[in-house]
């Protein structure tokens, strides 16, 4: 299904603003915590009473920008758009309010295959007087009731002024860099944080906040559930004075407070067709447990040695091959695996790819395969005929693109199914929370049922952005690396292929949450993609966990392991550092160690 900005000719009136900036940062900052904006409300309600430059009915919209996921045909909507347009001008020329473009969406504020999209009328007006934005757009709503479209959104704002903010790490020397301190006023804001939001909030981070870099302000970013409701105002003061105490506020120019919907997640789940699928495993390709649907990544090959003996494994994370039983989950959990504890011939099997993923992918490219068969031979009796027209030659030559093809990618998919097997479980960290320095650890060792396999190799990185990745597909990988704080890096997962992203310098604090079990604090280490990214999906997404992270001189230098979802600027990646994932398999398995072949 496609997310891309889809406009509907019936619908659309003047040009959709590019990109908007940020909203003028004095309006907002006095708003954001003035008295009228007190007491308890949902944090988007907050937000949109925060942000002057954005107002809709009948529920309060969530922060932009949002997915436009294409109308399904035959709507009302659609088929009375004209009928809806003039019934929103007319209440627009009655509060005499300026519009530049009237446009008919279907939105949603995540991949359209799991979250409901709805129907909405975007309005973008030129105003600074934003006052009657409310009760215009509240009149609009029911109106839209009235001839039957009870759910039909409306969302009003100023193209070049409503507020859309982006986390960016911090520039080199930065004063706040040295004044930060999770042991002092860190523990400070989160002793607040867990008074005034106790279970709301998901994570506490500094980042620089902003549309650009240029434009940022160093900011303390408390992340909440996105139905949380809570006095924002009364909690965001408290912040605001424990910061000024510790002479890092606003007060001396430096940090800002901000709420804002987000939560963590491990990157694991969701069925999809592969376009890539090699032979063999790879670096990025599809794994997952024999029999069960779920997928994750595998970052690529290690070697374990011990003497004169080797193992050759599979890297990915512990949740990627944990099974679904409830017993064996909890024994994994709680212990991990070590080298020799488990009966191979009991162990968790692995397969590659997914076995979900496989099906799919042989689904789509059978699809793809019979439409392009039946519209060739649509064609050729066209041709056969005398239509041997430009247009038919051109159909002919797509539908044979499309043949050959898939039919490779079906024979594929039939060769993986009879051999499917990439390995067993050999050994794995369990979940231990945390760990002496205040993170997670997350691996798994996969023993390759088929010793020989490819060496791990780089992939061809979009260069656009100005980044000169040297990861040369034909050039293995035989080295790790440090995580440098505000390196580029790359990475190649299972879902969202290659991205690039940039370290941030100040860790950032997560509260783990599972039902049953007590919540659990950690500090990770964060890569946040590059504001150039297209995909809102940003640096990584559910199905990426296991990737390898590597820097520009094709070196190994962290493992993914789970995202923080941003309905708005995209996914940000959390990461362990390799050498750390390295040093506790050794610790766990003594006597063996661990590297690259």
């Amino acid at each position: 299904m496609s997310h891309q900005r889809e406009r509907t000719s019936s619908w659309n009136s003047g040009e959709e603003p590019s990109t908007p900036p940020d909203s003028p940062r004095k309006r907002r900052r006095q708003n954001r915590f003035s008295e009228e904006n007190a007491g308890e409300k949902p944090i988007n309600a907050f937000l949109a009473e925060v942000d002057s430059y954005r107002r809709g009915a009948p529920d309060i919209p969530r922060l932009m920008p949002l997915f436009n996921v294409p109308i399904k045909e035959g709507s009302q909507f659609i088929t009375r758009s004209d009928e809806l347009r003039q019934a929103t001008i007319e209440v627009l020329d009655r509060y005499e309010i300026p519009y530049t473009s009237i446009g008919g969406y279907n939105r949603t504020t995540g991949d359209g295959e799991k979250r409901e999209a709805k129907e909405t009328i975007v309005v973008y007006a030129l105003q600074d007087s934003t006052a009657s934005w409310g009760p215009a757009a509240q009149e609009c709503a029911g109106l839209y009731k009235v001839k039957g479209f009870p759910q039909l959104q409306i969302e009003i704002l100023h193209p070049e002024k409503f507020h859309i903010a982006h986390k960016h790490p911090f520039p080199d020397t930065h004063q706040i860099l040295e004044k930060w301190d999770w042991a002092t006023v860190g523990q400070a804001v989160l002793a607040a944080v867990r008074q005034h939001l106790s279970s709301l909030w998901c994570s506490v981070g500094v980042y620089y906040y902003g549309k650009t870099l240029e434009t940022s302000n160093p900011t303390l970013l408390i992340t909440v559930d996105e139905n949380a409701t809570a006095d924002w105002v009364a909690t965001g003061s408290v912040l605001e004075k424990i910061l000024d105490e510790h002479q890092i506020g606003q007060a001396v120019g430096l940090l800002q407070v901000e709420f804002k919907p987000g939560y963590i997640s491990l990157a694991e789940g969701q069925v999809m067709a592969l376009d890539d699928l090699p032979p063999q495993a790879a670096v990025g390709s599809s794994i997952g447990i024999e029999n069960e649907e779920d997928g994750g990544t595998m970052g690529g090959y290690v070697v374990l040695r011990k003497g004169n003996e080797r193992i050759y494994c599979a890297l990915t994370t512990h949740h990627v091959v944990l099974p679904s039983d409830p017993a064996l989950e909890k024994r994994h959990d709680d212990k991990g695996i070590t080298i020799g504890q488990t009966d191979q011939s009991t162990a968790t099997t692995i397969v590659y790819p997914c076995k979900s993923d496989l099906e799919a992918t042989a689904s789509n490219a059978r699809l793809i395969l019979n439409d392009a068969q039946s519209e060739l031979a649509k064609v050729q009796k066209e041709i056969n005929e005398g239509l041997d027209s430009r247009q038919n030659q051109l159909k002919v030559f797509i539908c044979n693109r499309d043949i050959n093809l898939q039919q490779p990618i079906l024979a594929r998919c039939q060769a993986l199914r009879q051999q499917p097997v990439l390995g067993k479980v050999i050994a794995s960290s369990g979940k231990r929370l945390p760990m002496p320095d205040g993170s997670l650890m997350d691996w798994a060792l996969i023993r390759l049922a088929n010793q020989s396999f490819n060496s791990n190799s780089g992939y061809l990185v979009d260069q656009r952005m100005g980044f000169r990745f040297r990861l040369d597909p034909n050039l293995p990988i035989i080295e790790t690396g440090d995580l440098e704080l505000q390196g580029v890096y790359a990475k190649k997962g299972r879902t969202t292929g290659v991205t690039i992203g940039r370290v941030n310098q100040i860790q950032q604090l997560i509260k783990w949450s599972k039902e049953g079990e007590s919540n659990v604090e950690t500090l990770q280490w964060e890569i946040i993609p590059v504001s150039e990214n297209t995909d809102i999906r940003g640096f990584a997404d559910i199905g990426d966990s296991g990737a390898f992270v590597m820097d520009q001189e094709r070196r190994i230098v962290a493992l993914l392991f789970a995202l923080w979802q941003d309905q708005t600027t995209g996914n940000s990646g959390i990461v362990i550092p390799i050498e750390e994932v390295f040093d506790d398999i050794q610790k766990q398995n003594p006597g063996w160690t661990v590297g690259l072949p």
